[in-house]
């Protein structure tokens, strides 16, 4: 276990290091690769959880959020969802995004994730919002709008 074992990085890592101490402890709770988010630190960040199965897949841009707007950020937001229309995959890219990536890849594979992401009231601005408008997007999409 470490951060050169595959999937690499320290997220994996430390989500590995987790399960084996629940195990030990007797409570054994499985590592699930595709719900560890990983976030690539570069230029612009490229933050990912889930699993690129087929479904629906919803893009957006980060230039309509009021702070990437602001702060002129560029980026984009994508989800896939499954036939079930549970969420199976998250994307985030553009600047300071490794924070939000931490809610999204606690639901996937939710079956309400479209209503936790409308449903939630984010700070004003943040880059949060654009999870609000994900699910609207998405319902819009159900409803042939």
């Amino acid at each position: 276990m470490g951060d050169i074992t595959k999937p690499m990085g320290a997220a994996h890592a430390i989500a590995k290091a987790k399960s084996a101490c629940q195990c030990i402890t007797g409570c054994p709770q499985q590592y699930r690769p595709e719900l560890v988010p990983v976030v690539i630190c570069s230029a612009l960040e490229l933050g990912f959880a889930g699993s690129m199965k087929e479904g629906r897949r919803i893009d957006k841009t980060l230039n309509a959020n009021t702070k990437s707007f602001v702060n002129g950020w560029n980026g984009i937001v994508s989800i896939i969802v499954d036939k079930e229309e549970r969420l199976s995959y998250f994307s985030l890219l553009g600047e300071c995004i490794s924070e939000p990536m931490n809610i999204a890849s606690a639901i996937i594979g939710g079956a309400l994730w479209d209503q936790f992401f409308f449903s939630n009231n984010y700070t004003h601005p943040s880059i949060r919002e654009s999870f609000s408008d994900l699910s609207l997007e998405f319902m819009f999409n159900l409803l042939n709008l």
